[in-house]
């Protein structure tokens, strides 16, 4: 209305900040209202008076789809403001790790110095806090100079660090002094290849901010070790008693041990970015135009498909994404799904067994003969007898039983959940952001005497459940290339980019619920096509027609 009647777009407050209509709509994330200026001819490199423009407007406040927006309508990453400072100095500064990547992809110098000779790493360390140990060593893996020798106090980045009393500062100068460290131990445990380097600190880092823990990979072997060794050492000599259940203990445990070796290394259903030329021009054409900015991913670039979700520590975006499991180091999606659910069960199952027959061995035992069972006081003395003597006569086991049984339960809580969550066709993540996505809730009118009719209730909906028997096939069967009627179609950076079917959705391409919606009644015709063909005909009609 006020453009109508011919106030100017670009129009600058008279304060001092000599702030325009587009900073404020910027700094306060109103995606359409910047589409909406834009397009009325609002200067997207308009600077205040300290020399911001709205994408630093933008990359201060954290909001990561109009700084999208901003540089598909050609906002520079390389204006600087009176003080030098460009858009990638800020978003580190404020911490906002979204945004450094976006600003990073989008070409920004990471090593470029503002009027106090400050690169964005400094202003990263400035005021540090552990929040931003991403954006630390984002900015070190992408060859961010390390300043640590400079005489300046201002300018070395240990005294910085040192300044801001941060319970990790230990860790940050550990980070900042390995990073052009060859270090022979690093390259060993961590495969590094000719010419990398980086000390062991720093490389444990870079494997924990990418979603693998190996202190957890150490646990789940020396645990898996210790199980064998007390099965081989004290319960095999009782093969005899219940040899179907040490044969399926022993399948349980190398099904469990070989399919976590396969989840640490199989692909969970990654997106391919590799997209033509004219995808990426309407990918371009719909981030200039501001529409369903929210399915695009700021980082890999692409259409998000349904149901996924880009992982921040794979760094791509997965295929009916489930959770990132730090155990295995890798995303639960639509490829590994099946094989972390059969995981957990054999494990489980492995677990339950093995407990059974170190209690049942230890029983065996003379001393143990004499105990009563008989009453309520008598069985109170004897599980007391019956501890302890387990512990100081049979330590290793004790503390194998112990610790494996406290998995066993963990185990058989996420089995329940992801054995559940694949029979009415849910995801984790789904779960716990069911109201925040919009295909997973509808609007249900209510009524109000005062103003009447409206839409302020939501309830859940699940347009992918079909049945448990249909969400089995689609959630164990479905991913496995063998059991497909076509293979995937894959990129060329190592991703999917279809799984082409007419019975079940294709979770890489498909981008809303109305498409589901297709698939299904695809199918419905297909069941009534072979209904009703010649060969669903009984013989005796064929012979009288």
């Amino acid at each position: 209305m006020l453009l109508k009647h011919g106030v100017e777009v670009d129009t600058k407050s008279r304060n001092k900040q000599s702030i325009s209509p587009l900073h404020w709509a910027a700094l306060r994330g109103h995606t359409q209202v910047v589409k909406f200026l834009l397009d009325k001819g609002a200067e997207i490199e308009s600077q205040d008076s300290e020399g911001h423009t709205p994408l630093m407007k933008a990359a201060q406040y954290n909001q990561v789809q109009t700084c999208l927006l901003l540089l598909a309508r050609g906002a520079s990453v390389h204006t600087e403001d009176i003080h030098g400072h460009q858009a990638l100095h800020w978003a580190c500064f404020q911490g906002c790790g979204l945004v450094v990547e976006l600003l990073l992809k989008a070409g920004a110098n990471v090593n470029f110095k503002d009027h106090d000779d400050k690169i964005p790493l400094h202003r990263a360390l400035q005021n540090f806090h552990w929040t931003k140990r991403d954006i630390v060593l984002l900015l070190l893996q992408n060859n961010s100079i390390v300043d640590i020798q400079n005489d300046k106090e201002e300018l070395n980045m240990v005294q910085l660090v040192k300044k801001s009393n941060s319970p990790a500062r230990q860790r940050i100068i550990g980070w900042l002094r390995g990073r052009d460290v060859r270090h022979p131990l690093a390259s060993l445990v961590f495969g590094l290849k000719e010419g990398e380097k980086g000390s062991f600190e720093y490389q444990l880092a870079v494997m924990e901010a990418r979603g693998k823990h190996p202190m957890l990979l150490t646990i789940f072997f020396v645990g898996a070790a210790s199980c064998f060794l007390v099965y081989f050492r004290n319960l095999y000599r009782f093969f005899h008693v219940w040899t179907s259940l040490h044969y399926v203990g022993l399948l349980a445990a190398a099904v469990a041990v070989s399919s976590y070796l396969t989840l640490l290394r199989l692909n969970p259903g990654i997106i391919s970015t590799d997209n033509s030329p004219e995808e990426q021009e309407e990918i371009r054409q719909q981030l200039c135009d501001g529409e369903k900015i929210d399915r695009i991913c700021s980082t890999c670039r692409i259409r998000k498909p349904l149901r996924s979700k880009h992982c921040k520590f794979c760094g791509r975006c997965v295929a009916k994404f489930d959770h990132h499991c730090p155990w295995i180091g890798n995303c639960v999606g639509y490829r590994n799904h099946p094989l972390f659910v059969l995981f957990l069960g054999s494990a489980f199952s492995a677990g339950v067994i093995l407990n059974l027959f170190s209690v049942y061995r230890v029983s065996f035992e003379p001393d143990l003969q004499h105990l009563d069972w008989s009453s309520l006081r008598g069985s109170l003395y004897s599980i007391f007898y019956f501890v302890t003597f387990f512990m100081w006569n049979f330590p290793h086991m004790f503390v194998n039983v112990c610790f494996s049984g406290l998995f066993t339960v963990y185990f058989l809580f996420m089995f329940a959940c992801h054995l559940r969550q694949i029979l009415v066709n849910i995801t984790t993540n789904e779960m716990e952001n069911a109201f925040r996505l919009p295909y997973l809730h509808k609007p249900e009118a209510s009524y109000d005497e005062e103003s009447g009719p409206r839409e302020d209730h939501h309830h859940f909906v699940n347009p992918f459940d079909r049945g448990s028997a249909i969400n089995c096939i689609e959630g164990f069967f479905r991913p496995l290339p063998p059991l497909c009627l076509r293979m995937e179609v894959w990129g060329s950076d190592g991703g999917v980019r279809r799984h082409p079917s007419t019975l079940f959705p294709d979770y890489y391409t498909i981008s809303s619920v109305d498409e589901v919606q297709k698939v299904m009644s695809l199918r419905e015709m297909q069941e009534v096509r072979e209904a009703t063909s010649y060969a669903a005909i009984p013989r005796e009609e064929v012979k009288d027609s």
